[in-house]
């Protein structure tokens, strides 16, 4: 999932993207979208919507990511770190059928 925070780079800029580029981020933004709904569905299956419309979330769930969260990927599990591996080689797949 690409997260809200992560930003272009001002030396980057958008005005820097050409054509070629422009396709390629094109399909990295969609991959970036079909990690987020996948994402999304799986919160949304772990928790309960109540007739007043409050979600909540188990909280081994919710401390398990806040531990992730607070977690540099060096200091991830073995098991974690290939997650976020099996994450990223979806990208270097897009970016490999450019070259």
């Amino acid at each position: 999932m690409c997260h809200p925070r992560m930003r272009v780079s001002p030396s980057i800029g958008v005005r820097a993207i050409d054509r070629s580029t422009s396709a390629l981020r094109e399909e990295l933004a969609a991959l970036c979208h079909e990690q987020w709904s996948g994402w999304m569905e799986y919160l949304f299956q772990a928790g309960h919507i109540s007739p007043y419309g409050d979600f909540t979330l188990p909280v081994s769930l919710v401390n398990r990511w806040k531990r992730q969260m607070a977690t540099p990927y060096a200091e991830l599990s073995q098991e974690e770190k290939d997650s976020d591996r099996q994450e990223a080689d979806k990208f270097l797949r897009i970016v490999a059928q450019q070259e």
